[in-house]
Parts: structure tokens; C-alpha cells; sequence
């Protein structure tokens, strides 16, 4: 894959079903053929929950545009649910959303990402609704309360509720005073020391698309980035990979004048197959 840079100067809960969801037709119609996602954003492919939904023992942590899980099957035995599913992946495109099945290669270590077996223990009373309100989320607008500051403007826009709430609140970002933009005196920032952009799963290598990330930041004084936010995701993990590269870049601050001077500018990554 090759990859470009460029600098530009500038908890929810599922609706209630009506009845327990304790026989195996019931956990059929609420699993099978919905587009549900891992609220924890758990990458383990094998994933054990107690009769409350919460995770026993450990589990390494992916973007949620890797999380989504197509149930395939699910087994009602007498002391355990046990589900079988394959993790599906989300490729953004503006505010579409598509999700994806994820392709392993052959030798890849992430190739076995894409089965996803989970075991929930049986409730005192056999009814594994909250439990499974715990364990998935169903579609992405009831993640978008759980996810990390720099989706959230994206997210509010991109997946609005489902259920007609008011989504016209959008979070806002308190940026600091005297922040410039760069043209005429004030000169933009130089990016000093760059940070490669690591890709931690194998969706990345899957691309069959050209997609771009775009990133909205502040570069303070003393050359640092602060305020990252998403303008423009791509989805597949891409995301979060390049905010986690930009966090760490280092600039010769903005000046105007010949001073350092604060200033927003955007900061973008195009990814090609």
C-alpha cells in the first residue's frame, strides 16, 4: 500500500422488543441479519461474557469500524448462549457507511479476525436481553455516545439516531484563543518529524478502494498538535491509525512576522490499494 501526505492550511440502549429473549427463536429474530457491532470494540475472536454481558477475562481493543459481527448462528444450551458469527468491517465514503466482510490473506496473524465465537453465561432467569444489550450494539448510532472525541463530530452527522431523537446537537470543540489561519503574514507550520502510519490489522491490506482521511488540528507555539478531529474518515481502521500518527508529529511552529503564532490547519493521508 502506498500512502501520501499532504498539509492543508486551516451508553445507549437497544428498543425494547416486548418479550424475553429466552427460547432460541427469540435470539434469532434479535441476532441473526442485524447490523450489530461489539460495544467494547473486543478484537479477540473467541470472547466470554458472564449472565450480565460483561467480558471474562481479557481482550485487546480495535476500532469499531472493525467490530461489526454478521451472526451466522447461535446454539441455546442449557447453562450458555453460544454465538457464531464473522467480524465485518466498515468502509466510510462522505456519510455513507458500508460494512464489509473482512478477508483474511494466507500466513496473515489477522486473518483469523474474521470468525467471531462468543459465549455468554445463562441469567438466573434465562432471559439474555440485557446481557446481550451489553455485548452489542445495533448499528453504529448507538456507539457514537462511546467513541473518542475526534469521531464525535463526524459521528453525530454520519449515524444519527434511528429512532427520530433530535440529532441536531453537535458537539463543539472550545479551541484557544487567538487561533490563526494560515495565509498572508501568518506562515503555515513545517512538519519536523513525521510519524508512519502502522496499520494493526489486516483490513488495511484489503483496500479495494482509494479512500482518504482528513484531520482537523491545532499547532500551538512551540510547534504541538492538540484538538485532532476527524473531517473526513475512511473507516477500516485507517482512522484511528492516522490520528495516532498525527498526535505524535512534532512542527516548526506557524509564524506571522517572524513569530510563533497559534493556528488550525488540516492535515491529510490518501491511502491506494
Amino acid at each position: 500500500m502506498r500512502l501520501c501526505l499532504f498539509l492543508l492550511g486551516i451508553a445507549c440502549c437497544l428498543p425494547a422488543t416486548g418479550y424475553a429473549q429466552s427460547t432460541e427463536a427469540a435470539l434469532k429474530a434479535r441476532l441473526i441479519g442485524q447490523p450489530l457491532y461489539l460495544r467494547g470494540s473486543w478484537g479477540a475472536d473467541t470472547l466470554h461474557f458472564d449472565s450480565t454481558g460483561q467480558l471474562v477475562g481479557a481482550s485487546d481493543h480495535r476500532s469499531f469500524m472493525l467490530c461489526g459481527v454478521d451472526v451466522k448462528d447461535i446454539h441455546l444450551e442449557k447453562d450458555q448462549l453460544v454465538i457464531d458469527g464473522k467480524r465485518m468491517g466498515v468502509e466510510l465514503s462522505g456519510t455513507i457507511a458500508k460494512r464489509v466482510a473482512l478477508k483474511g490473506s494466507e500466513g496473515n496473524p489477522f486473518s483469523r479476525k474474521e470468525a467471531v465465537h462468543i459465549e455468554i453465561l445463562r441469567p438466573s432467569d434465562g432471559d439474555y436481553s440485557s446481557a446481550l444489550t451489553s455485548v452489542f450494539a445495533n448499528g453504529l448510532a448507538e456507539l457514537t455516545p462511546l467513541l473518542p472525541e475526534y469521531w464525535q463530530t463526524y459521528a453525530h452527522k454520519a449515524f444519527p439516531p434511528a429512532n427520530g431523537a433530535d440529532s441536531t446537537m453537535q458537539p463543539t470543540t472550545t479551541l484557544p484563543d487567538g487561533v490563526k489561519q494560515v495565509g498572508g503574514s501568518v506562515k503555515p507550520p513545517v512538519l519536523m518529524r513525521p510519524e508512519k502510519v502502522r496499520h494493526a490489522d489486516d483490513a488495511a491490506g484489503q483496500l479495494s478502494y482509494s479512500p482518504n482521511v482528513l484531520i482537523d488540528l491545532i499547532v500551538d507555539k512551540d510547534g504541538l498538535p492538540s484538538h485532532l478531529q476527524l473531517l473526513q474518515p475512511a473507516g477500516l481502521g485507517l482512522d484511528e491509525e492516522s490520528i495516532s500518527a498525527v498526535a505524535n508529529y512534532r512542527f516548526n511552529p506557524a509564524t506571522e512576522n517572524g513569530l510563533p503564532v497559534v493556528v488550525q490547519i488540516h492535515i491529510g493521508f490518501n491511502f491506494e490499494p
